[in-house]
């Protein structure tokens, strides 16, 4: 009876959360994903770094004005 009712929960939760499960064969070996890992760190830096240099321009050139 207990085996039963665990399958039957099994089954609701799947049904649940969707067809999601377990994605981890997304095609990819482990050298590319490694890859696409730091590819995606470097998308998301590339931005802040921006930011960065521009407030040490300002910050530069407010510097400047008052001398």
């Amino acid at each position: 009876a207990r085996g039963s009712q665990r399958d039957r929960d099994r089954e609701r939760a799947q049904a649940r959360t969707g067809a999601k499960g377990k994605q981890k064969d997304d095609g990819l070996t482990p050298e590319q994903r490694r890859e696409r890992l730091e590819m995606q760190r470097r998308c998301r830096r590339r931005p802040q770094r921006k930011r960065h240099r521009v407030q040490e321009g300002i910050m530069q050139l407010e510097a400047k004005n008052r001398q």
